[in-house]
């Protein structure tokens, strides 16, 4: 699976990163920069919002889903993200509700494999596209605390690959995602930094 390689090349590379975060540290928000990174740094992050979250990995990817954000009044639903291990993402609402099907009973799950539940399984279910990308689960969604962090808009932030960007908890491993939005193409992701 491509995103456990990619975290697991930087997992096993972790001692070379320490090394180089001890001369070129910097930690903005909830998380210390890579070195590709490292120049986003400089910009002015707002303040990190902590919101409960849920992973799930899968076959083709994970799947996160945040609680809403209290301060966004305008609509208190969740986010799903579904994060492809091919570097690209995309976001539903989070429309689950207890009075709907937690799964799909009819489902017939292989051995070894898990069938998500609740947000993240109602995403996969009714989507054709995602479940065929995703695959199965390989264990059961887990909670943890979800860290996001939006930069603001200011003169001098770079354009083009970088220009509409957040940065958000992976939820395992102990990495940060840049989520960059594109206007015209597939959102693209990539690992930012460690914490």
């Amino acid at each position: 699976m491509i995103l456990f390689a990619k975290e697991a090349n930087i997992n096993n590379n972790l001692f070379f990163h320490r090394h180089i975060y001890q001369q070129h540290a910097l930690q903005v928000g909830f998380f210390t920069f890579d070195d590709k990174h490292l120049p986003l740094g400089s910009f002015c992050p707002e303040p990190v919002k902590i919101l409960e979250a849920i992973g799930e990995d899968f076959e083709g990817g994970r799947v996160l889903r945040y609680a809403p954000d209290p301060a966004y009044t305008a609509d208190q639903r969740g986010i799903v993200y579904v994060i492809y291990n091919d570097g690209e993402w995309l976001t539903y609402p989070d429309v689950w509700d207890p009075s709907q099907p937690s799964n799909a009973p009819s489902l017939v799950v292989p051995n070894g494999r898990y069938q998500p539940v609740d947000s993240i399984g109602k995403v996969w279910r009714e989507n054709a596209d995602v479940r065929n990308r995703l695959g199965w689960a390989y264990g059961p969604q887990s909670k943890f605390t979800g860290r996001m962090q939006l930069y603001l808009v200011q003169s001098g932030m770079p354009s083009g690959d970088y220009s509409h960007f957040f940065f958000i908890d992976h939820g395992k491993w102990g990495v940060a995602l840049l989520l960059n939005s594109v206007d015209m193409g597939p959102n693209k992701w990539e690992v930012a930094g460690t914490y």
